[in-house]
């Protein structure tokens, strides 16, 4: 059955394709230091970058992470192929559309070999296939669905949030439950206590800290890149110290990488590719990035999904949502702590399916390239990576490669005849254009996940975040744009219920003399110069000040005079 396999095969005529790999499948896919360095300094920018993250990778000097996700742009290599509309390139169609085929016959030849395999292993063995994991092939263990010897729920449904079967699986486990627990509190406690009896400076505990959520894995990375952000909670030194958190996490092995190609390619990485490295260019809390050439000399940013990284996101939600519950019978709390927790691992679960976010990098990707960014005047000034569709799934995502300079490098951009000021006027144009026209949002554009492409263009990566806005809720937020601004209180009270800023069952009265008591306040405080130096008039609410000409803080005054 295997040699008819393979004549198929040559009667398809791929083989000429399959020649070029099997001369190479002898040696194992490492990279030589010479050929490491040689193609490390064809490039200075970065390669698409990550991490919900999934991600989310473009590392090096102009992709620094998000779980990398990104994108890539055409990189130039010492073979000359692939830099984006260069002969042989991302954008020469008749060189992609033969490049497509070649890589989709190539894995269907060593899936069919690996299927006629897995069958004459099973008729020499003299009968049926047996779970191992389980006595009925469905998962099911001794003591119920996900008693001992049961598959995980993260195995059945790869990239399903579904806290109750996390739940329903680990009771069976209580030791694993309470070592993690263990391990929690203890780190966090002692970040703790260091602060408590301020030991140390505080550069010195943030980078304990730091090492803290590195050990502890994804969910507390994805903390940690959260509260970096946060620098009104924050010292600057501990938003400084966390931000690294954001590309600078350890690699998981190569081993790791060359197993899950080719279990997830189902067929050798060096059939399809013509280099990997050992080391790759990020490494984020979901994912990691190498820069890669395909065979076909095209050059590729290969995303791939950290080793148990399911499990360990599981069992931190399982641990999370049980001391949100027990916090919710024992203290009356204003907050929803386990809606909060589902919302955040939930979007962490949505990332670690690349499927979804190839297609969201497709969406935007075409948004920008014309169509809907004409009219915003943001076509060719906006885009994102192409996607290799043929080496992708739901674990691997392989995508343009591209150059590119950080925002954060302002010396590097002038030297591109490229001004700051104008990268932010386009930015903003663009979120609003997403936020308020299209509907369909980049969630996470820090400066980990942008850079400028040698065009001049801004690129976006890692699109493991993505929302819709529903039509609804875009006119609402622009009616309350204009409420805010004409101190319009009942307008602005019925939108802020569409957005759910209120909740829908409040005195409607009580909310707009709430938030007329609010703007009254700000007019007599006065404004202007004489007022408030900058012209933004400053409230005193509880022990927040925010001010009246900053939307969200009136928002957050009316909440606070309503509770």
């Amino acid at each position: 059955r295997a040699r008819r396999v393979v004549i198929r095969g040559r009667e398809r005529g791929c083989m000429w394709w399959l020649s070029a790999a099997a001369a190479t499948s002898a040696r194992r896919l490492r990279v030589a230091p010479t050929a490491a360095r040689s193609l490390a300094s064809t490039g200075s920018g970065a390669a698409g970058r990550g991490d919900k993250s999934s991600s989310g990778a473009k590392k090096t000097s102009a992709h620094a992470e998000r779980g990398p996700g990104g994108d890539g742009g055409g990189a130039t290599s010492s073979s000359g192929g692939g830099e984006r509309g260069s002969v042989g390139g991302w954008e020469d169609e008749v060189f992609m559309a033969d490049l497509r085929v070649r890589l989709r016959s190539t894995r269907e030849h060593h899936a069919a070999l690996a299927d006629a395999t897995a069958a004459a292993a099973v008729g020499t063995s003299g009968g049926g296939a047996r779970a191992i994991r389980s006595g009925n092939g469905f998962g099911v263990g001794f003591g119920g669905r996900f008693g001992y010897g049961a598959a995980p729920p993260w195995e059945i449904a790869a990239t399903t949030y579904d806290p109750v079967s996390f739940a329903e699986y680990f009771a069976w486990r209580p030791g694993k439950v309470f070592y993690r627990f263990a391990n929690i509190a203890l780190r966090l406690g002692d970040i703790g206590t260091r602060v408590y009896v301020k030991r140390g400076t505080v550069e010195e505990r943030a980078t304990i800290l730091r090492e803290h959520f590195t050990a502890l894995g994804p969910a507390f990375v994805k903390f940690g890149q959260v509260l970096s952000t946060r620098s009104d909670l924050l010292p600057a030194a501990v938003c400084f110290e966390l931000a690294k958190l954001q590309d600078n996490l350890p690699a998981a092995s190569h081993e790791h990488a060359v197993a899950l190609l080719a279990r997830e390619l189902r067929a050798p990485p060096e059939a399809l590719f013509e280099y990997i490295p050992e080391q790759p260019i990020a490494a984020a809390s979901l994912a990691q990035v190498y820069r890669a050439r395909v065979r076909g000399g095209l050059e590729v940013a290969v995303k791939l999904q950290r080793p148990g990284l399911a499990e360990t996101l599981a069992l931190d939600s399982t641990i999370m949502r049980s001391i949100a519950l027990a916090l919710r019978r024992m203290v009356r709390l204003r907050s929803d702590f386990v809606g909060i927790v589902d919302e955040l691992v939930g979007r962490t679960f949505d990332e670690m399916d690349y499927r979804l976010e190839a297609a969201s990098i497709r969406r935007f990707h075409n948004t920008y390239a014309g169509g809907e960014g004409d009219a915003a005047g943001l076509a060719g000034l906006v885009r994102a990576p192409l996607v290799l569709d043929e080496l992708s799934t739901s674990a691997v995502l392989v995508m343009e490669w591209i150059d590119g300079t950080r925002l954060t490098d302002l010396d590097a951009m002038l030297a591109m005849g490229i001004k700051p000021s104008v990268l932010l006027e386009r930015g903003v144009r663009c979120s609003l254009h997403q936020l308020l026209e299209t509907g369909f949002m980049h969630s996470d554009p820090h400066p980990g996940n942008l850079v400028v492409g040698r065009d001049g263009a801004l690129v976006y990566l890692d699109f493991g975040m993505v929302v819709e806005v529903p039509r609804q809720t875009r006119r609402a937020m622009i009616r309350g744009l204009v409420g805010f601004v004409n101190r319009d209180a009942p307008s602005m009270v019925r939108d802020l219920q569409t957005l759910d800023f209120l909740p829908p069952h409040i005195d409607v009265q009580a909310a707009t003399a709430a938030l007329r008591d609010v703007f009254d306040r700000a007019e007599e405080g006065g404004g202007g110069d004489e007022g408030g130096g900058n012209g933004a008039n400053i409230i005193m609410t509880g022990s927040a000040v925010r001010g009246t000409n900053d939307f969200l803080g009136v928002v957050s005054q009316l909440s606070a005079a309503l509770i």
